[in-house]
């Protein structure tokens, strides 16, 4: 079976299916990508292929189906910290709900950004974990060419569509806009603006999506 194209990826989400798993990748050369995955429960390939992994996925393209199958995945981080703790896979979770919500602009920005914020989750503990979401959609935010101007009047698209952002939370947003996911915990945020940056990232995403 010919290996037609070979990308750099992350297992954004894999579903089970009738006679194949469906795996969503975030791939650098392409974006989002579906492929099926076979193989039984002791499969190398079905074991390799899991959710948050990275590595160099290989594909077959099927032109007559015009249908992926995954035939070899060679992963280069597992991230087995993101399952110690149930918060830092739901936060994950969060983030590929994100991605796979709508992609737009550059890809691989796009892996980067994903990919930083997965292994800034691996060790994160309390605040810091939903603080790293709000971070990434953020980002994701830019990516997409959504991500408004702070210092724009608040009468003004899209500022009226969206929920109320304090001085504290748009500090936030704008000290850490440039920043690795690794280096956001310096900057503090109390409780009530942490949930209005959550609040006004949310809904900008969801506002994409529409």
């Amino acid at each position: 079976m010919t290996r037609d194209r070979i990308l750099t990826a992350v297992v954004l989400r894999v579903r089970p299916g009738d006679t194949a798993r469906e795996a969503f990748f975030l791939s650098r050369e392409e974006g989002l990508v579906r492929a099926a995955v076979f193989g039984g429960p002791k499969s190398k390939l079905r074991a390799y292929i899991s959710p948050f992994n990275s590595g160099t996925l290989y594909l077959y393209h099927d032109p007559v189906r015009n249908t992926n199958k995954a035939t070899d995945f060679d992963c280069r981080a597992w991230r087995p910290g993101l399952r110690e703790r149930y918060e830092r896979v739901m936060a994950a979770d969060e983030l590929a709900k994100t991605a796979l919500a709508g992609l737009g602009g550059d890809f691989e920005a796009a892996l980067s950004a994903a990919e930083e914020c997965l292994d800034a989750l691996e060790q994160a503990e309390g605040p810091l974990i939903d603080k790293l979401i709000v971070h990434f959609r953020w980002r994701w935010a830019g990516i997409l060419g959504i991500r408004p101007e702070l210092a724009a009047a608040r009468d003004e698209a899209p500022f009226r569509y969206l929920p109320p952002l304090g001085e504290g939370a748009a500090k936030w947003l704008l000290a850490t806009a440039a920043l690795s996911p690794h280096d956001i915990g310096r900057f503090t945020m109390d409780i009530e603006s942490s949930m209005e940056a959550r609040r006004f990232c949310d809904a900008l995403i969801g506002m994409a999506g529409q």
